[in-house]
């Protein structure tokens, strides 16, 4: 009876040594996890910030758009931030010319040749998320940005604009902005930072 009461009282002391090492790895583990998460997340706060000085700038003062709702829809859709940037420019000159000025369109979706308007939006920064849905459903099913800047239609064939020079202006425009800014590599590098994020949760 000796014997077994001793080898249970071993067997406790191994459990609560086994315990106790279990307990001090995982609080080592989890005390790794939070430094590494708090690394990312100071980092993921730099490039977003970077990201949208780069991009007010590039919209400039006189346009009521948003560099924030730019920028959290582009990363909300992983949708390309320098063709948003382009056709904004080319279609309105960010909302601040054309039809845009009546209607708050500033991509000229719903805007025909023959006048007619089909969307009217309260506030210019209404018209981004139609818009990025819009083009990521319809235009950019199976592509890549260069492609679709190759021949500017949907999966139906139908052109975005009728202007027969449209892909080339648009790709002038994004170029433009490839070329004087790093917005491109800091959206690329904000996303991988946030599923970096997303993995350690």
């Amino acid at each position: 009876m000796k014997t077994i009461t001793n080898y249970f009282i071993l067997f406790m002391i191994c459990v609560c040594i086994i315990g106790g090492i279990y307990s001090t790895i995982a609080k080592s583990i989890n005390s790794a996890n939070n430094h590494k998460y708090d690394i990312i997340t100071n980092e993921i706060e730099m490039i977003y910030n970077s990201l949208d000085n780069e991009i007010a700038a590039v919209i400039g003062k006189k346009t009521q758009m948003s560099s924030k709702v730019i920028l959290d829809l582009c990363i909300k859709y992983k949708f390309d931030i320098t063709l948003l940037l382009a056709q904004a420019k080319v279609e309105s000159c960010y909302g601040t010319k054309g039809r845009a000025l009546k209607t708050k369109s500033v991509f000229g979706v719903g805007a025909y040749d023959n006048g007619v308007n089909r969307y009217y939006y309260k506030d210019v920064n209404d018209s981004i998320e139609p818009y990025i849905i819009l083009v990521k459903n319809d235009y950019l099913r199976n592509k890549s940005v260069d492609e679709l800047l190759n021949h500017y239609v949907n999966y139906k064939g139908e052109r975005y604009a009728s202007n027969k020079r449209y892909e080339k202006i648009v790709t002038k425009v994004r170029n433009r902005i490839l070329s004087t800014t790093n917005i491109y590599n800091l959206q690329n590098e904000l996303i991988k930072k946030m599923e970096a994020l997303h993995g350690i949760n």
